[in-house]
């Protein structure tokens, strides 16, 4: 447990936690070709996503975005948009969850992009 007594849901070390719900769709689906996916993974969004769970992981001293207290699999909660109450809990600002939120849309055509975050380094 975590010293805000939070399970400890996500570690660093787990890189599918960290990937956007596109990515990891094209990885479930199979359908796609691993070369494909590869380069999926590179792309800015992906890198913004996780950029944003990194952050809110950050940000409330260990607890995953993505962590829900009844849907254990981050990869299945990131695909299906199930997010952790980090303004519930009171372990996050609202300007960093913001930022967080802002950074971790499901739709990475909605999802901000890096020229986006820095327009809105105010909220830093």
């Amino acid at each position: 447990l975590l010293s805000n007594n939070l399970p400890a849901v996500s570690t660093l070390a787990d890189p599918e936690s960290y990937m956007s719900p596109e990515v990891l769709q094209a990885i479930k689906s199979q359908k796609k070709s691993t070369k494909t996916c590869i380069f999926a993974s590179t792309l800015e969004g992906n890198d913004m996503f996780a950029c944003g769970c990194l952050i809110g992981y950050m940000c409330s001293r260990g607890l995953h975005p993505f962590a829900h207290p009844v849907h254990e699999s981050l990869p299945e909660n990131i695909m299906e948009g199930r997010r952790a109450r980090l303004n519930a809990l009171g372990i996050v600002d609202s300007c960093h969850l913001q930022l967080v939120n802002k950074l971790t849309i499901k739709d990475p055509v909605r999802r901000w992009k890096v020229a986006t975050a820095l327009e809105n380094a105010n909220i830093l």
